[in-house]
């Protein structure tokens, strides 16, 4: 449980800070995640799940052109 509560996030924090610090390691795997990641939405989320394949199309010819190497 305390493990837990060291993990744990309060309301304040800046989940985009992360993204900056960490930005080589999330080009690195974000690719395979969404290659990956299959999502099935509800209704709601029709939207967000169609902007994650359009990502999908997007990394396809970066990996292609060397642009987003992993590694």
């Amino acid at each position: 449980m305390k493990e837990a509560a060291e993990l744990a996030r309060d309301q304040d924090f800046d989940a985009l800070s992360l993204i900056g610090e960490h930005y080589p390691q999330l080009r690195r795997y974000a690719p395979a995640l969404i290659e990956t990641l299959q999502l099935r939405p509800a209704p709601v989320a029709r939207e967000l799940i169609e902007a994650v394949e359009v990502l999908r199309e997007m990394i396809d010819p970066l990996r292609i052109s060397g642009i987003a190497q992993a590694g």
